[in-house]
């Protein structure tokens, strides 16, 4: 009996001594499992890097080509590649229209509609690409366009301004835009749209439409055509500003109808110098812009920046927050302009705007002052233009 027992205890002690041995191999295999997982996770996010470096590797060399290729074409303008079937690369410039606000989707925008017709009535592909800014001015359309470095040139230029603008700034805003477009695009066609929130021809309406005479752009006047349409205009912008889905078509058709009769009389992209309309427009092509990025921020509110000399009149891009908006700018430690801005919306905008009309003087540094650490975050980037 006392042999059986001892006889029972070894087994369970060897039972146990197995136990621990196979837990032991158990726990060694989902050890190496464990560490087999993290090398293939590891090696799946390597190639995903991999790959997203080769797609903007892609990007970038299609933008090279694209660029080439319009080089190549000895000065072609977009109506003959049209008709060519040639790819073609279109720019717009503009305000929350031009962003294609009060749109059910981004398949109802009116330039999304205008591309798809581009390929199906052309069987072409296109670049698209749209640096409008909600809530701004034609200021804004001419500062984007200027520092915009994406290696395209573009056949076509779309602006969409004149809700925003004030009247006695929007002539030179706007005439800096369309020449800013002329000389940095060899071959750039532009098509200029009255914009139907204004409902009739308003003296900017009107300006926009001497201007456009004088430099030989299109317009593409959808005030007439939301007019003509047979639509309550509210019918066609609920909010009073913003087209909906019937008049984002709208839009589309005065496009497409502007580019038709274009492509009808084989209009060149042929560009002839044209002295300014406005006295002193000449000093935008004179401009200097500084990205957030080359900005030391000092403290919570405080951004600063080693200019060296440099002089001209200083536009800023920035975020509006809710409430009071105030932004001093000191050029040397000296305070050279204060602008307070009552925000009464109840959201965000970046806006790009002019600080003031002055000329500001700077010797070494300029350091922007903001009036909260929220307000500071927002801060884009400063713009000098007419330098002396």
């Amino acid at each position: 009996m006392r042999k059986m027992k001892k006889t029972g205890l070894i087994c369970g002690i060897t039972v146990l001594l197995l136990l621990a041995a196979a837990c032991g191999m158990i726990g060694r295999r989902l050890l190496l499992h464990e560490k087999y997982q993290n090398a293939q996770i590891e090696t799946l996010v390597n190639q995903a890097a991999q790959r997203e470096t080769q797609i903007e590797d892609l990007k970038a060399e299609i933008c090279r080509l694209n660029k080439t290729t319009a080089l190549l074409d000895d000065a072609q303008g977009i109506y003959q590649k049209l008709k060519a079937g040639r790819y073609v690369n279109i720019l717009i410039v503009g305000d929350s229209i031009g962003e294609g606000t009060g749109a059910s989707g981004s398949g109802q925008q009116w330039f999304t509609l205008l591309t798809n017709w581009l390929r199906e009535t052309y069987g072409v592909e296109c670049t698209l690409t749209n640096i409008s800014m909600g809530g701004n001015t034609s200021y804004a359309g001419y500062a984007r366009e200027m520092i915009l470095e994406d290696g395209i040139e573009y056949d076509l230029a779309l602006i969409c301004y004149g809700e925003n603008d004030k009247a006695e700034e929007l002539s030179v805003n706007y005439e800096a835009m369309i020449r800013g477009i002329r000389e940095k695009y060899r071959a750039c066609n532009m098509i200029s749209i009255l914009e139907s929130s204004q409902k009739i021809h308003t003296d900017k309406i009107q300006e926009i439409e001497k201007l456009a005479e004088y430099y030989g752009i299109p317009v593409a006047d959808t005030i007439k055509a939301f007019q003509k349409s047979g639509y309550a205009y509210e019918e066609l912008a609920e909010d009073g500003t913003h087209p909906g889905d019937l008049g984002q078509r709208i839009y589309f058709e005065t496009v497409r109808d502007a580019i038709l009769e274009q492509v009808a009389q084989n209009i060149p992209a042929a560009k002839t110098e044209l002295k300014p309309v406005n006295e002193g427009v000449e000093k935008y092509e004179r401009f200097q812009y500084f990205p957030v990025d080359e900005f030391i921020r000092t403290d919570d509110l405080t951004w600063t920046l080693e200019t060296g000399q440099i002089s001209g009149v200083i536009g800023v891009y920035r975020r509006y927050d809710p409430g009071n908006c105030t932004l001093q700018i000191f050029a040397d430690d000296i305070l050279f302009e204060e602008a307070a801005v009552d925000w009464q919306y109840g959201f965000s905008q970046q806006q790009f705007s002019k600080l003031s009309e002055n000329t500001c003087r700077v010797n070494r540094s300029i350091k922007l002052a903001f009036a909260s650490p929220e307000q500071a975050d927002g801060f884009e980037g400063l713009l000098f233009t007419g330098l002396e």
